[in-house]
C-alpha cells in the first residue's frame, strides 16, 4: 500500500487537522481490513433507536448496522467538513448477532467536479468463511481539502 501523508498547507487551513488531504488520496488504495462483530445488545440498541421491540430470537443484523465509518475512520482521518454526497448499499448474504466480521475499504476514485472535490469509497463487510462479501457499500464523499 502506498504510504499516505499529511500536509502542513491542509493542516493550517484546517484548524491544525493532521489527517489525509485529497492530494494524497489515489484510486485504488487498498487499506487494512478490520475485524469486528456485533452482539445482541447493540442489535437491541439499533433497533430500539428506530422504535422498534426486537423480536424474541431475532438474530439477523440490519445492513444499516453493518454499513459503518469505523473501518473508514481507521484507514482515513476524515477532514472537517466531509460531506456525504452518496451512498448505494448492496445486501448479498445475511448476517447473524456474534458472527466474525471483516470490513475493508477502497478507493475508487477522486475527481473534482464543478471545483469541488470527491472521493468515491468502495467498502466490503464478509463474514467468516464466506465466499462472497455479505454487504457492499460505494460511497461518495466530498472531501473539502
Amino acid at each position: 500500500m502506498p504510504a499516505v501523508t499529511t500536509t502542513a498547507d491542509a493542516a493550517a487551513g484546517m484548524g491544525g487537522w493532521q489527517g489525509v488531504p485529497f492530494a494524497s488520496l489515489r484510486a485504488g488504495q487498498v487499506f487494512p481490513p478490520r475485524g469486528f462483530s456485533i452482539d445482541a445488545q447493540a442489535l437491541c440498541r439499533f433497533r430500539a433507536c428506530l422504535g422498534e421491540t426486537p423480536e424474541p430470537g431475532d438474530t439477523c443484523i440490519p445492513a444499516f448496522l453493518l454499513n459503518e465509518f469505523l473501518t473508514l475512520k481507521a484507514a482515513l482521518r476524515l477532514p472537517p467538513g466531509v460531506l456525504h454526497a452518496s451512498e448505494t448499499v448492496t445486501v448479498l448474504a445475511p448476517v447473524h448477532v456474534g458472527q466474525p466480521l471483516r470490513a475493508s475499504v477502497r478507493i475508487e476514485e477522486t475527481a473534482i467536479r464543478n471545483g469541488k472535490r470527491f472521493v468515491v469509497l468502495a467498502q466490503e463487510v464478509w463474514a467468516e468463511g464466506a465466499a462472497e462479501p455479505a454487504l457492499r457499500i460505494t460511497r461518495t464523499l466530498f472531501w473539502p481539502c
